[in-house]
Order: C-alpha cells, then structure tokens, then sequence
C-alpha cells in the first residue's frame, strides 16, 4: 500500500491541459511549505489536528500516527497513516491523508483529473475501477472520490480516494476497507474541518 500511496503522491498529470484555471490563483499558492504544514499537524491519541488546513481526524476504533512517506525537496508528504484495530468488514479501515503543493502540477485545472491520473496509473498495477471520479461533500468542503478494486492477498478489497485543492495543496484521503459503504461512512464520519478562509 505504501508504494501506491507514494505514487499518488508523486503523480503528474502527463497530458496538456488547455483553458482557464478555475481555482483562483490565491487559492493554488501555499502560504507555508510542506515542513511548515507537516509541524502545523499534531496527535492526540487517536486524533490528528492540522490547524493549516482546519482539519480534524479521528481514527474510530483504531490508532494514528504520522505517515511514512516524506518528500521535502518534492513538496509533498504522507500527514497520518491510520488503521482500525478491528478485523471485522464492518469495521476494518485504513486511512491516508496526504497533501501535495500545487506548484508541482501548473497545468492541473481540477482535482478531477489529479484523481483520474492517479486512478489510471493504479489501473496499470491491477487495481480495477468500480466507480469514476464523483463530487461528494466533506464535512463542507467539496472534494472529488473514485472507488477502486483491490485484489487483495487473500480476499478483495475496496480503495476509495478523496482529493481537494485547499490553501495551495492537494489534500487527498486515501481509505480502504472489505466493504465499501465502509469507506463511504469512515471517510464522512473520521473528518472534521473548522472553519478557516478557503
């Protein structure tokens, strides 16, 4: 999981991308680097709170704890790597929260087609599409999910992907779970945004 974690991360859109940006360009510059955004994140037990992007995560049923990919020079970072301490479909879960400056992606327009990169390159590594880029609400804030097919060791199971611009980043989730009105519950009920200027 860490290598596709670190792909995501590491994706660039590799087609042209024509016409207006339609996120401002106040909104795609960074006002901290990612060593700052990374400092701004602390834990609390099985909470995470980044008070640069106004967000809460807690991992229910389960523990946090930073995440193992950093990439200082790439601008970019793995913030929590969560997993539930339950084996049960009902409730096992992973979940990622990654951010990833904007500056390295000029010609991305939308989160959409960061997302649709991303889920075609994991398509290449066997993963299979259950469902397309879609809009859904976060705790207020408007991100773009895909649901994915893992095949798993023993069993398959679900990947569900999240990305958002917010304050000259792209914050993405990345959850997996057996069942995947897992992922639509965790990733809706874990997350917590406070309210802070866009």
């Amino acid at each position: 999981m860490s290598k596709s974690r670190m792909r995501m991360l590491a994706m660039i859109a590799v087609t042209t991308i024509g016409g207006s940006l339609l996120a401002s360009a106040a909104s795609r510059v960074a006002t901290k680097d990612i060593s700052a955004v990374i400092n701004d994140g602390k834990f609390e037990g099985n909470r995470y709170l980044n008070s640069y992007f106004g967000l809460e995560f807690t991992a229910e049923g389960g523990h946090a704890k930073a995440g193992n990919v950093v990439n200082i020079p790439g601008r970019r970072a793995q913030l929590v790597d969560a997993v539930s301490d339950s084996g049960e479909p009902d409730e096992s879960y992973s979940f990622a929260i990654l951010a990833d400056n904007l500056e390295n992606y000029p010609q991305l327009i939308t989160p959409a087609q960061y997302l649709r990169s991303v889920r075609h390159a994991l398509e290449k590594e066997g993963l299979w599409t259950i469902r397309e880029e879609f809009p859904v609400e976060i705790s207020g804030k408007h991100f773009i999910g895909a649901i994915m097919g893992v095949k798993g060791e023993q069993v398959p199971y679900f990947r569900g992907m999240y990305s958002t611009f917010l304050h000259g980043y792209i914050l993405s989730f990345d959850l997996t779970a057996r069942k995947q009105e897992v992922i639509e519950r965790k990733v809706s009920t874990l997350v917590r945004f406070h309210s802070l200027p866009d």
